[in-house]
Formats: structure tokens, C-alpha cells, sequence
């Protein structure tokens, strides 16, 4: 949905500004912290994969990723949800307006862990990225 409304945007000629976030530097010992405190699952029902590349949900603790797409998508969907989990930590919710915020922060993680700029790949199934709230 933002990039639709950054692209409309930019078709015309509005300047589109996103909130921005706090630094955050996340190391691979943050990540496993992370691997060790959440559940991980691969998710294959095609239902959950038409509504998200994945979710979090803080209550129960688990990280599900859409397993219906690509390796290189899963992943940066992994570290999408990775920079989620670290500002809820902080008592920093960053859905809504600051999901753009978020997307550039797991796009700056992959090409700091890959050497590679985010995949942009077109999604087999997925429409979107989401994290749950434990009031979820």
C-alpha cells in the first residue's frame, strides 16, 4: 500500500514524506538472541501467503514467513520482521506510517549481511508484510 502511494505520488508530483526511526544497529548476535527468544515457521497456507510475506506475533512469540516465495525473499522478509521485534523491545511500535521506515531499515540489513541490495522480486503469492500486537 505505500509504495502504491509513493508511486501515485510521484506520478503527480507530490512529495511524499515517511516518518522516520531512530538508529538501530542490529548484529548477527542480535539475530540469534532473536532465533532463540521467537519461534520461527515457515508458513504454506496459501491464504496466510495472500495477505503477508510474514507476521509477528509478540504475545506468542512466533515469526511466521511465507515459505510459498522465494529464498531471497523469505530472507528479507526474515529480517524485515527481525527490525520489527528489535523496536518492540525498545517500546517502539512501527506498524502503520513507520512500515516504510521499516522496510528501509531490513533493506539496509540485507545488503550489510549479503553484500546485495534487497531482492526485489515479484512475490509468487504474497501481498504484504504485518506484524501482530499481542491486543491482536
Amino acid at each position: 500500500m505505500m509504495f502504491a502511494v509513493l508511486i501515485l505520488g510521484l506520478l503527480l508530483g507530490f512529495q511524499t514524506e515517511f516518518p522516520e526511526l531512530s538508529p538501530l544497529d542490529i548484529t548477527p548476535g542480535d539475530i540469534v538472541a532473536i532465533a532463540i527468544e521467537y519461534r520461527i515457521i515457515q508458513e504454506d497456507n496459501p491464504t496466510f501467503c495472500q495477505q503477508y510475506y510474514g507476521m509477528t506475533d509478540y504475545a506468542s512469540r512466533t515469526i511466521a514467513i511465507c515459505s510459498l516465495n522465494d529464498y531471497a525473499l523469505q530472507r528479507r522478509t526474515l529480517l524485515h520482521e527481525i527490525v520489527h521485534i528489535m523496536y518492540w523491545k525498545r517500546g517502539i511500535h512501527t506498524g502503520g506510517a513507520l512500515e516504510h521506515a521499516v522496510e528501509m531499515k531490513a533493506d539496509e540489513l540485507y545488503m550489510k549481511f549479503y553484500g546485495l541490495p534487497a531482492v526485489q522480486t515479484v512475490p509468487s503469492i504474497a501481498t504484504q508484510t504485518n506484524e501482530k500486537t499481542p491486543a491482536e
